[in-house]
């Protein structure tokens, strides 16, 4: 039985980033795993490999599907790969792991049977590699709050193989990103594991699909100007909540499903937005982004 899969979706990698990414895999604890990669560039682009740096040597996974985003292309990968992997783990194309991101995941995740997802702090680095900050600590790690808000960083994202099979039951058109999917889907049915301890060195640099603002006055410079942009659908928990519903609302716990029912009936007319907007159970995790949550129930921006 094989160990660890490590699944990356690349778009016009650099190859220097791209290659300490590569290495800091390959220098893991005590972990054996194996390196898929799908290009999503449309461009058939051969993913550059140092044969140099050793062992393992990323696998090219080749499809029809062109240019799926971000969110499907890992969704996509995830599928392709075998199935006969003990855990799973999203890896982006440019951060640097730290050597016992998988060993610390694997000893988290060892022995659950139910479907658990394993994710952690990061640490934010610059294109010269320079700490930058860190990712904040999440305190709400819920359905409640995976309805709202994803406080699990894909980059760091490692699913045992319950979660993977639970997870492609569904093929969803519509979500955020993957990793949001996977947190409300295991955060429905199964563990959430989060470690406070930092094991990524994730890059902020201008080619980043999603970036993350340090501090409470980067997170806030950050929604602003994507509102002065335009970006009014920047929240999308109702598509997705949509979709869960039609793959796995009916498997639902009684409690959990009357929480999905309410939040998509909230909709329905600017009353019961209104009415959602100062009762609503989910919950974001700042302050602020909950008054802001509470301002796209009103409007019906959500």
């Amino acid at each position: 039985m094989k160990s660890s899969c490590v699944v990356i979706s690349t778009f016009k990698p650099n190859e220097c980033f791209y290659l300490k990414q590569l290495k800091s895999i390959r220098s893991q604890n005590k972990i054996v795993s194996s390196v898929y990669v799908r290009d999503d560039s449309c461009e058939n682009v051969a993913v550059t490999d140092d044969c140099s740096l050793g062992e393992p040597r990323p696998v090219s996974i080749k499809d029809n599907f062109g240019n799926l985003g971000p969110a499907k292309s890992f969704l996509e990968l995830l599928r392709a790969v075998p199935d006969d992997f003990d855990y799973y783990a999203f890896c982006d194309q440019d951060d640097i792991w730290e050597s016992d991101k998988l060993e610390c995941a694997e000893a988290a995740l060892r022995d659950i049977n139910q479907p658990a997802l394993f994710a952690s702090r990061l640490t934010l680095i610059d294109e010269n590699d320079k700490i930058i900050g860190h990712s904040k600590i999440p305190k709400l790690l819920s359905f409640e709050n995976a309805l709202v808000e994803n406080t699990m960083p894909g980059c760091s994202m490692v699913l045992n193989r319950a979660a993977r099979e639970l997870i492609l039951k569904s093929k969803p058109d519509h979500v955020a990103m993957h990793d949001s999917w996977c947190y409300l889907i295991v955060s429905a049915f199964g563990k959430i594991i989060y470690d406070q301890k930092p094991l990524v060195r994730y890059r902020q640099h201008g080619n980043n699909a999603i970036g993350m603002a340090s501090g409470n006055i980067g997170r806030l410079k950050r929604r602003i100007a994507r509102i002065i942009k335009g970006e009014r659908k920047f929240f999308v928990g109702m598509s997705q909540a949509l979709e869960f519903e039609k793959y796995y609302g009916l498997n639902l716990s009684p409690e959990k499903a009357k929480i999905l029912t309410v939040f998509i009936n909230s909709k329905k007319s600017f009353w019961s937005r209104l009415a959602y907007a100062f009762s609503a159970k989910v919950q974001r995790e700042s302050f602020f982004d909950n008054i802001l949550l509470r301002v796209l129930f009103i409007l019906g921006e959500y």
